[in-house]
């Protein structure tokens, strides 16, 4: 039973055992209709994009690992903004929306509860 072709590598194997037998047998290609020239060229054209996206699936995980470092950082550099400015102005003060920091709202107690009869 002959090999499926799924992986990229087997592809591009395959690919490169099909030239190197055209090229013995290039009486039988021309007299089976077949171009290897065509085969060539899409052979370096997958080569290349497969070279491409791997270096693009490295720069993207890069890129992840670098985003996810710089939203932890600042998210911490938010709260310690926040935290600051709550500190010095109170946690209540409307001077806060001019940072863009809704004011804290107290919500008074209801009162002691007591037991229903």
């Amino acid at each position: 039973m002959r090999k499926s072709t799924s992986s990229k590598a087997d592809i591009e194997i395959s690919a490169e055992g099909l030239l190197k037998g055209a090229e013995k047998n290039s009486a039988d290609i021309q007299k089976f209709a077949l171009d290897a020239t065509e085969l060539e060229s899409q052979r370096a054209q997958f080569v290349s994009t497969n070279a491409l996206h791997d270096e693009l699936k490295g720069k993207k995980e890069q890129a992840a690992k670098d985003l996810k470092k710089f939203r932890n950082d600042l998210k911490k550099t938010n709260a310690k903004w926040v935290s600051v400015l709550e500190g010095q102005y109170g946690k209540d003060s409307n001077k806060l929306l001019d940072y863009g920091i809704e004011p804290r709202v107290s919500h008074p107690h209801k009162g002691p509860r007591t037991k229903k009869v």
